[in-house]
């Protein structure tokens, strides 16, 4: 689903340039000189050993692309990269310290968002929107502990009309959740108050955005794996990354991209293969890493790549303590708020996803090599 998705976006894409060739559409000069003359020339304007993402010039691909869809399909991937790092560009360390708060704290508010995307079924991506809208605010902004829930909804609000055309949840009913700490001014308060922070610059990549761009790289999948697995692992994956404060500093596309890694590195460890008959086993098979995945992700097999795959690694195997109903350890500094994202997951819904054996059956011991720490 999400290859055709993107597929029809490349279309439509190549449509609109046929229009402004033959005048057909109203375009401002400056966007059209963007669309005519960007060649994936780009270079990062500060180095960054963490986020290092990586593009290739399009006219490297014109010869081996037999389709228009796909060259235009890479300019779409460019242009979200772009995007995704110029938003990482924004990342303040000291961002919770100078607000007075804490790493518990932001775990507790996320995993509440949360349980509220749940109980209120918008879509995964709004929440993850929600949450990168409050860590920007505090990445900019001052908020008093006591406000911070406050920002919480507003952004909730926001995600919601940003990435679905359904009504969002009443601001009444969303004070109520809160206990009716906030009333619903403070919550309009709020919201205006975040666009004008963001001077209304609302969009950018998360880590859903790149799903589709990366399947395309799983050439190597066996065919017994269902995509739609894939796809509800890196969704899963990505909702119990949320309380987690230092996958904050890395960007959307290096969340997926390490997601992918660390996906194939487990798909390796369910062979159960004769250790003298590995030759034609479809899962050994994997790489670990490809020249295909570098392209379609932005990013290569670097240490951040692989620091990014052992932390949600350690996460999964602190939501397997769940599997008994036991409370989980401090492994990774969450807690007990891995609980809604494993709760969510769980359910038939999404295939219980949370209790596949892909991630229910892998110890640390698996994913040690990964840890470059």
């Amino acid at each position: 689903m999400a290859n055709a998705q993107l597929l029809a976006r490349a279309k439509r894409g190549i449509l609109t340039m046929k229009g402004v060739a033959r005048k057909d559409l109203r375009i401002l000069p400056s966007t059209y000189e963007l669309m005519r003359t960007f060649r994936g020339r780009w270079r990062r304007k500060s180095r960054d050993a963490v986020n290092d993402i990586q593009m290739h010039p399009l006219d490297e691909y014109a010869e081996i692309e037999s389709t228009m869809e796909m060259l235009f399909f890479r300019r779409i991937l460019h242009y979200e990269l772009m995007r995704d790092d110029s938003l990482i560009l924004e990342y303040n360390s000291n961002c919770l310290s100078m607000s007075e708060l804490t790493p518990s704290m932001r775990a507790t508010l996320f995993n509440w968002l949360i349980r509220v995307q749940e109980y209120y079924k918008f879509p995964s991506e709004a929440l993850h929107v929600a949450t990168t809208l409050v860590d920007r605010f505090t990445w900019r902004r001052m908020t008093r502990p006591e406000k911070y829930q406050l920002v919480g909804v507003a952004a909730v609000v926001l995600g919601v009309k940003l990435t679905t055309r359904k009504p969002s949840p009443s601001l009444e009913d969303l004070c109520y959740l809160t206990e009716n700490t906030y009333s619903t001014e403070e919550v309009q308060y709020k919201e205006e108050k975040m666009l004008k922070t963001f001077g209304y610059n609302l969009i950018y990549p998360i880590p859903h955005t790149f799903i589709g761009f990366s399947l395309i790289g799983f050439e190597d999948l066996p065919e017994d794996v269902d995509a739609r697995v894939i796809i509800l692992l890196c969704r899963y994956i990505f909702d119990q990354g949320l309380t987690e404060l230092s996958l904050a500093q890395y960007a959307a596309s290096l969340k997926c991209a390490a997601t992918m890694y660390l996906i194939r590195h487990l798909l390796r460890l369910i062979c159960q293969c004769p250790l003298g008959d590995l030759t034609n086993c479809p899962f050994h098979s994997i790489s670990r890493w490809t020249d295909k995945m570098a392209g379609v992700t932005g990013h290569r097999e670097t240490t951040a790549l692989k620091r990014v795959a052992f932390t949600y690694g350690l996460m999964l195997i602190e939501a397997q303590f769940f599997l008994n109903e036991t409370t989980p350890g401090l492994m990774t500094g969450c807690g007990s708020s891995l609980r809604a994202a494993f709760k969510k997951y769980s359910r038939d819904n999404s295939l219980r996803i949370a209790r596949h054996p892909l991630v229910k059956n892998f110890t640390i011991a698996d994913i040690l090599h990964l840890d470059t720490t």
